[in-house]
């Protein structure tokens, strides 16, 4: 854990609206981290298949042509799901 969470877990009052990971980008432990996200409801922020996370060759390319620094999950609201899985279905068609 890094980040503000982090923070206030040494003591020091700061407030945040996220919890910050630093995870060891292996297949194996990035394939743990999204099925543990997706189990608690979490959607990535970018529209994305959450697994090619685990991949390296398009981490590589997100850096690359969309210039992504990092992976963010979000909670969304129930509206935002429909949407999203929406937009999921057409991507994939």
């Amino acid at each position: 854990m890094v980040g503000g969470v982090a923070t206030i877990l040494h003591g020091a009052p700061r407030m945040t609206g996220g919890l910050d990971l630093a995870v060891i980008l292996q297949k194996e432990n990035l394939l743990s981290l999204i099925g543990a996200m997706e189990r608690l409801g979490y959607k990535p922020r970018a529209p994305v298949n959450p697994g090619d996370l685990s991949d390296p060759v398009v981490r590589e390319a997100w850096k690359k042509d969309k210039e992504m620094k990092a992976f963010i999950f979000t909670a969304m609201p129930e509206e935002n799901r429909k949407i999203w899985t929406s937009l999921q279905s057409i991507k994939s068609e």
